[in-house]
């Protein structure tokens, strides 16, 4: 895997957990995934990666990321997480601000960060 930051493979590797039933293709996936693109869109973070074709693709849900959530430094509530999977392969990962709460400023491969599986509170 390539160019992945330490938020990144930590809410990846929970949205896995949550998954069993996809888990091993998931890991075969991202041990072959590499970053395209990073982005801070300002309301959140945009990871685009690419797999190869060749994989096991997942035969289920177009999205994964049920309860992970990042309490992340200079965010009062958080982001919670989509990972997005185009013809059953890894392909986006969704950082979303909780409340509007604006990411600019932010480096997504600096903050501080710890994963919880609630939605932040005041």
């Amino acid at each position: 895997m390539t160019g992945f930051v330490p938020l990144e493979l930590a809410v990846l590797r929970a949205i896995f957990d949550e998954t069993p039933e996809f888990v091993e293709q998931l890991q075969r996936q991202l041990a072959k995934a590499i970053v395209l693109e990073r982005e801070n869109t300002g309301l959140g973070f945009l990871t685009t990666m690419s797999v190869s074709d060749d994989l096991d693709a997942i035969k289920g849900p177009l999205a994964l990321g049920y309860t992970v959530y990042a309490q992340v430094g200079g965010l009062k509530h958080g982001l919670g997480v989509a990972l997005l999977l185009k013809n059953g392969l890894l392909h986006q990962l969704d950082f979303f601000s909780c409340v509007g709460e604006s990411t600019n400023g932010l480096n997504i491969s600096e903050v501080k960060f710890e994963l919880t599986e609630a939605p932040f509170g005041n």
